[in-house]
């Protein structure tokens, strides 16, 4: 491979570092769903990014959903099919995922070299602030600490969190404490069960974490091996088709890269459980595949016996081979003799295995049971394992032994070697979704190197692609420039097995059309930004696909949506500038020069790969400005934060040079500079919508939306919200503060525009409380000067709630009114919690015992508006009393999920035992299949209102997880809801027959 090499500086050589071989670097990839989880956690995943939006619900509560949904990316060969097809991710509970930097955190094995920063932080807290100003006891000048004799890391791993609409990131802090960056203010983060790996076995210890919210919610992930994600790394291989390696033989190398949800404490009492397929824990075979480095796992190995008999466990695990490129190229010359150079090139292959995590079922006990069926999909490559593809869901109403509500069946394409792709979703054996893929070309093996700089196929050779293109390097600025094409994007590739069409239930449906990413500058470092990250202009395709057009057809009419990715659109102008910019550095040859008088030492270091990880959980090109066409006339514009709105912050300190002392590293501004990798990453800034404009009639502008967003980076609680993070990338160490900041929407303003006249309306969200991120103050100003104030308090004095964690609940809020210079209150409303448990209302939990309102002439006398008397062990309100004293008691059945009987003015002491005959038949009716016959129990709730004529009873019946079903007032007249087979209200009927209202729904996707 022809290498053109600018010398603009003639360097004579050092033997200082002696020769250096091919450094192999492991990928440690991730399974499709737990990138998928990191990608659609912290990005928003919308037009900023090109993405189709496109979910199909399968169950949905108060406390938790269940949805497909599809990511149109684009094709890359290296990631894996889930187990609900490729591109296509079940969204259910949620994660924390790791991004490993240096070691792993909690990586403690006796024979490593390092200990992780877990390790450092428990032995040797230090706050973060002194850690970025004074720094540590370093170990011979390095970047790690020696603590009672062990070298320990100073990089802490970043950990992403996405789970149930909460997500954002977290570092283990200097002293030990979480730095968390979330829009979810007021998490708490426990590490008590984040444990010390040893890497004794092919099985981690099992690990885990706990947060809770601001509600007090309490939420738990990993802690069981079942839970787990791990990955492994195996080494190397040269050729994937051989079973042999090189130099096999070592100890466990694997790192724990997820920790799934698997139980929710609500803090009314109800628990979420989320349990994960048992994976066999004993192999069959002698040898066990994590000790064997360098070698192709042998599949024999991933066998268990189980009472006699063997188990392919193979499904539970997933292999990766990611093809790579390591070059090294170094020339020493001594004493101004003539020198001497070598080159080596090692293309190989990285072997990584992951064990994988599959949800078994879902359940809020008595209230519903989701269970997830698979079935084994024999392998169709030989470097592939068997995989499990999900088969089928079944929502069950309350527990995992009663009747389907509604059973879900899934069937894929199989016949495109281990490319699984989603073809049907049947819902009830009749409501069907069909799914369409363009697949007209021969896809890639997995382990392809013809793959573009992001990882997409682009249709270079399977096995001589280079991977790392023909280049020209100036010594003297430090600058490349790429003059192969191997690695470029393909132009007509783009699209290869993305969605194209989808037929919904109703027998419309949509087609999808793409196009390829384009961009008009990037971030990057050269020599013109000092080697420091900075966008700067470059044009090009990027790989990866965009959405261009959505065509929807409901039987009658059709919608085409189009979209422009380029600024300033309007109809006259349709190939404007794009408004996308690369996010991906994607430098892959470094060097480096020592000078010592008249010897020198000069090494080139080349390194690529077919994957990029990056690519898979985050985005690598977001458009900050795209137009909306409906049937080709302009309806709207988006526009998004960017980098250059929102680029990266560089905070950091460069020590002294620590290596390579009284010896000249050039060119100095690239080596110091480039290598400073960890910017304070704006990722969770990005993406967010500042504008939208409404069209009409093409270029009119009828409305605008703006937003703005804020940090809070001056807020007392965030100030000093970061960890600082050491290392030694080349000579000089360097110290950098890593933020966890919130990106909070500050400020909307929408305007109106109306004939000649602009109809502007504000709304300002202030958070200046010193305890605690919540929101403390909106304001509403309106076209008219009339401004509305609402001031939120919070329980920071209520210890017990304080130590729950429940400081995110307002317990008062105030609403005042400024017109023509006067200030008047509207409201004033408290909610009075306990201040410490058991209490006679709520028993052990922390739930409202009475609500008071204000009086607006004289604001500091409060009245009882209502009392809560009563609440029952599940958290169900019991009996309440109103204002005028009249007590109110609520009767709860289907095993106290639903209320059935509403009496006003009676007592619950005075009631329950009457109401046992109807809890009764309400629990056997929950047994009973839908549309079930009711009257039995309608028979047990009429006579129960009989028994107690002076009250004023309203009673209820369900189909449980679909609706009510009856209603019956105190005057007796029953009114009856009837719903269709998708479980949509259809109608209201009276006792006759008659209707009294009803529900149409039109045919259309």
């Amino acid at each position: 491979m022809k290498r053109i090499l600018i010398l603009n500086l003639f360097l004579i050589s050092l033997k200082i570092l002696g020769q250096s071989s091919a450094s192999y670097v492991p990928t440690l990839p991730k399974a499709p769903e737990t990138s998928d989880m990191e990608r659609f956690g912290n990005i928003p995943v919308n037009l900023f990014t090109g993405g189709l939006d496109l979910q199909i619900p399968i169950f949905s509560s108060e406390k938790n959903n269940v949805t497909l949904s599809y990511n149109s990316s684009g094709f890359i060969p290296s990631k894996k099919s889930n187990y609900v097809g490729y591109n296509w991710n079940l969204n259910y509970g949620g994660a924390i995922t790791r991004e490993i930097r240096g070691v792993a955190d909690d990586l403690n094995s006796d024979d490593a070299t390092f200990k992780g920063f877990l390790y450092t932080a428990k032995n040797n807290p230090i706050s973060n602030s002194s850690a970025y100003n004074n720094g540590y006891n370093y170990y011979f000048n390095l970047d790690y600490v020696n603590v009672g004799g062990r070298y320990c890391e100073l990089k802490p791993d970043k950990f992403n969190f996405n789970f149930l609409g909460i997500n954002g990131y977290f570092y283990i802090g200097n002293n030990g404490i979480p730095v968390i960056s979330s829009n979810t203010p007021n998490l708490k983060i426990n590490l008590d069960n984040f444990i010390y790996q040893y890497n004794s076995s092919c099985d981690p210890t099992p690990s885990g974490f706990s947060i809770i919210d601001g509600n007090g919610n309490e939420y738990y992930f990993g802690d069981n091996l079942n839970n787990m994600e791990v990955s492994y790394s195996l080494g190397h291989h040269l050729n994937p088709t051989q079973a042999g390696g090189l130099s096999p033989g070592g100890n466990a190398n694997y790192t724990i890269t997820g920790w799934y949800l698997y139980k929710v404490k609500f803090v009314d009492g109800e628990q979420l459980n989320i349990t994960y397929k048992a994976k066999p824990r004993s192999f069959g075979s002698s040898k066990f595949f994590c000790t064997i480095l360098n070698f192709l796992p042998e599949k024999s190995g991933f066998t268990s016996f189980s009472n006699s008999t063997m188990q392919s466990i193979q499904p539970y695990y997933e292999l990766y081979l990611s093809a790579n490129q390591n070059n090294s190229t170094q020339t020493t010359v001594s004493n101004g003799g003539s020198g001497s150079s070598f080159y080596t090139a090692a293309p190989h292959y990285n072997i990584e295995v992951i064990k994988k995590v599959f949800p078994q079922s879902i359940e809020i006990p008595n209230k519903f049971y989701i269970n997830f069926n698979y079935k084994i999909q024999p392998a169709n490559i030989t470097e592939n394992f068997d995989a499990y593809l999900l088969e089928s869901i079944e929502v069950k109403n309350r527990s995992q032994n009663t009747f389907n509500i509604e059973k879900f069946d899934l069937k894929y394409n199989t016949s495109n070697k281990d490319y699984y792709f989603l073809t049907e979703i049947t819902k009830n054996s009749s409501q069907k979704y069909v799914l369409n893929y363009n697949l007209s070309t021969t896809l890639p093996k997995f382990n392809t190197f013809g793959t573009d700089y992001w990882g997409f196929w682009n249709g270079g050779n399977e096995t001589s692609n280079l991977l790392v293109p023909n280049f020209q390097l100036n010594f003297s600025t430090g600058d490349i420039t790429i003059t192969g094409t191997s690695r470029n994007a393909n132009g007509s590739l783009f699209d290869t097995a993305l969605l194209k069409k989808i037929t919904y239930p109703t027998g419309g449906y949509s087609l999808f059309e793409y196009e390829p990413n384009y961009y008009t500058k990037r971030v990057m470092g050269n020599s013109s930004t000092n080697f420091i990250r900075q966008l700067v202009s470059s044009t090009d395709y990027a790989g990866g696909a965009r959405i261009k057009k959505i065509s929807s057809f409901d039987g009658v009419a059709s919608l085409v949506k189009e979209y422009k990715y380029i600024k300033d659109f309007s109809g006259n102008i349709t190939n404007g500038i794009s408004s996308g910019i690369l996010y991906n550095d994607y430098r892959m040859v470094n060097f480096i020069d020592l000078i010592s008088g008249s010897s020198s030492l000069r090494r080139i270091s080349e390194h690529a790969t077919n994957i990029n990880t990056s690519t898979l959980s985050s985005y690598h090109i977001g458009y900050s400005e795209v137009s909306e066409l409906e049937n080709n006339e302009l309806k709207k514009k988006y526009f998004f934060s960017d980098y250059a709105t929102n680029p990266d912050s560089l905070a950091y300190t460069q020590g002294p040079q620590v290596l390579y002392t009284g010896i000249s590293v050039n060119p100095s501004n690239y080596q110091q500079n480039y290598f400073l990798r960890y910017l304070d990453n704006k990722d969770n800034e990005r993406g967010k919508l500042v504008r939208e404009v409404f069209y009409k009639d093409g270029n009119n502008i009828i409305q605008e939306n703006l937003n703005t967003y804020s940090s809070l980076s001056t807020h007392p609680l965030l100030s000093s919200n970061y960890v600082t993070f050491v290392e030694l990338p080349l000579a000089w160490r360097s110290s950098y503060k890593l933020y966890g900041w919130p990106y909070v929407l500050k400020k909307s303003v929408v305007k109106r525009y109306l004939n000649n006249l602009i109809i502007e309306e504000k709304s300002t969200n202030n958070y200046d409380s010193n305890f605690h991120l919540n929101p403390t103050k909106k304001i509403n100003e309106f076209r008219d000067n009339t401004i509305n104030e609402t001031i939120y308090t919070y329980p920071v004095n209520n210890s017990l709630m304080v130590s729950k964690n429940m400081v995110g609940l307002p317990i008062g809020t105030e609403i005042k009114q400024t017109r023509n210079g006067l200030t008047k209150i509207l409201s004033k409303i408290e909610t009075i919690y306990p201040s410490s448990i058991p209490t006679a209302q709520t028993g052990n939990l922390v739930l409202p015992t009475s609500t008071l309102f204000y009086d607006l002439q004289n604001p500091a006398t409060s009245s009882t508006e209502v009392t809560y008397d009563q609440y029952g062990s599940k958290g169900n309100l019991q009996q309440y009393t109103t204002k005028k004293g009249a007590p109110v008691t609520i009767i709860w059945g289907y095993h106290q999920t639903q209320p059935i009987a509403k009496i006003e003015g009676g007592l619950y002491a005075d009631v329950a035992a009457s109401a046992a005959d109807i809890i009764t038949a309400s629990d056997n009716d929950a047994s009973q299949t839908t549309n079930n016959d009711e009257t039995a129990l309608l028979a047990a709730l009429d006579t129960f209102r009989l028994k107690f004529p002076d009250f004023q009873i309203t009673t209820y019946t369900y189909d449980p997880l679909i609706g009510v079903r009856s209603i019956t007032p105190p005057s007796g007249v029953r009114a009856y809801y009837f719903y269709d087979s998708a479980n949509r209200l259809q109608s209201v009927k009276d006792g006759a027959g008659n209707i009294l209202t009803e529900n149409q729904y039109n045919f259309k996707p």
